[in-house]
């Protein structure tokens, strides 16, 4: 019973928040928009008050105007420069040492030690989030440059020992840490030397052949094969994207035709409803079966579009089918219930239940029931077309507005440049 409890539960709060998730949103919203304002009227409380701000660690300083009032009456003004909230020394002093750990686990970046080093370096200039500033002194520093990249071209071929000095400053404090580096040559076949002696190749060659009108990419380096891979444009995948979106608005635009043509097939039968009813009516009031009225409304339709091709009402096609269906052995029943299933419509399935009620219980008044059926089918037929009516004056309201704004410019306009 518990799980169930749940489930509902669930659903329950499934359902509210799909109901009223608009509106929670917009609560949420406006209340931390309040809960913001709140906050900046609490600090200009304070500063009103004789209470200054000041503003986060490491935002730095802040000009401040302030204003006071003499017992005279006179007022003055006074800018201040506010500093930020400062960590003590000994804070300070934690947060250069973390940092000078975090560099210390960092600084050589792919380099397998300090005493081997040919890639590149990493030598952040800040620390802590913004809050502890670094700077570097490198001797010599023609072989390692300020963003930590190794000038490989110019190493020794027994290497050479480059000092590195890394200032570490927070507000008033300062540690400096020194490292000694030995950059070696990248080792043969590694990707630093391949780079470099690719580049090599690639600035030889276009050196060489400048007389002509192209030069040869070298297809290996040492005893390693490399494959050159040029630049492909990436128009296919636009074309593969505005492919998919003609495919979707083609796809959409096909549903949206198929949806507007059976709304307005189901239009034009809610319309012949009432005819199709009275001519029942009529026929069965005259003494004939509901199967011959059937078949006598089917033979009349088809004299009068020999007379007039246009003289064709959709029900008619719907009509002919359950009379085929009744032909091949189905039941006269079921060929009814199917006549309303298959339209759809409510009006003709209340007309099929008459029909079928008829059949199974014989009642005698079925002319009446088809009579007053048809009376209320018209009575609905005209209050849509009243509604219909309605609609398009109402659409008609917007153009007609536009066109009276229009014939006022048109009017005033010389009176307007005459003044």
């Amino acid at each position: 019973m518990k799980w169930i409890w749940k489930v509902k539960r669930k659903n329950r709060v499934s359902l509210f928040w799909k109901q009223h998730k608009i509106s929670i949103l917009a609560g949420i919203f406006f209340g931390v928009l309040t809960l913001a304002m709140w906050g900046q009227q609490t600090d200009q409380n304070q500063e009103s008050a004789g209470w200054v701000s000041r503003g986060a660690e490491g935002t730095g300083a802040e000009q401040k105007i302030f204003t006071y009032q003499t017992v005279q009456g006179t007022e003055h003004e006074v800018e201040v420069e506010v500093q930020a909230v400062q960590r003590s020394e000994k804070a300070v002093r934690k947060l250069l040492e973390k940092a000078v750990q975090e560099w210390e686990a960092q600084y050589l970046a792919e380099n397998e030690s300090a005493d081997q080093v040919y890639r590149k370096l990493n030598l952040p200039a800040t620390m802590k989030d913004g809050l502890v500033q670094v700077t570097y002194e490198i001797d010599p520093g023609d072989l390692v440059l300020d963003d930590g990249t190794i000038e490989n071209g110019q190493v020794p071929e027994h290497g050479q020992v480059v000092s590195l000095q890394a200032e570490f400053s927070c507000q008033e404090c300062v540690q400096v840490e020194l490292r000694n580096l030995y950059i070696i040559p990248p080792p043969q076949d590694s990707d630093v030397w391949i780079q470099m002696q690719v580049k090599k190749m690639l600035q030889r060659a276009e050196a060489e052949n400048r007389t002509k009108d192209g030069f040869q990419l070298p297809k290996s380096v040492g005893d390693m094969k490399i494959q050159w891979q040029s630049d492909q444009s990436r128009d296919w995948v636009w074309i593969i994207i505005l492919g998919c979106v003609a495919v979707s608005g083609l796809e959409w635009k096909k549903r949206e035709k198929k949806r507007k043509a059976e709304k307005e097939r189901l239009q034009c039968l809610q319309r012949e409803y009432p005819q199709l009813v009275e001519q029942m009516s009529m026929l069965i009031g005259a003494g004939l079966t509901i199967r011959r009225a059937w078949e006598r409304i089917l033979s009349t339709a088809r004299n009068m579009q020999k007379n007039d091709s246009n003289a064709s009402y959709l029900f008619l096609g719907e009509m002919r089918l359950t009379s085929l269906e009744m032909q091949k052995g189905c039941g006269e029943k079921e060929a009814y219930e199917r006549f309303g299933k298959r339209i759809g419509l409510e009006s003709y399935r209340r007309f099929a239940a008459i029909l079928t009620r008829n059949l199974e219980k014989g009642t005698q008044d079925i002319g009446e029931m088809l009579a007053a059926e048809a009376r209320e089918a018209w009575e609905q037929r005209k209050s849509e077309a009243r509604k219909r009516g309605e609609e398009a004056s109402m659409k008609l309201l917007f153009p007609m507005m536009c066109l009276f704004v229009l014939v006022l410019v048109i009017l005033l306009f010389p009176a307007v440049c005459e003044m």
